[in-house]
């Protein structure tokens, strides 16, 4: 699976994807960005689904990493 994150530079710009479609992050990658721990990160994303914006389904999926351990992409 080809995906694509959005980073932040030094001066704090964002750099997103043209390709949305592609755009999947790790919570790892989630909780660098957004400078938050890991425990905030699934509080929001909890409230998030909570609050019916967006759903697991649409935003949510699996991926086996090089070493076989699965993570969670959003």
């Amino acid at each position: 699976m080809k995906r694509t994150v959005i980073t932040v530079d030094g001066n704090g710009e964002l750099s997103i994807p043209s390709n949305l479609q592609d755009l999947w992050m790790s919570e790892g990658e989630l909780v660098d960005m957004l400078h938050v721990t890991a425990t905030k990160l699934h509080a929001m994303i909890r409230s998030i689904y909570k609050d019916g914006l967006l759903t697991a389904s649409e935003v949510q999926q699996k991926q086996e990493t090089s070493n076989g351990i699965w993570q969670t992409l959003y």
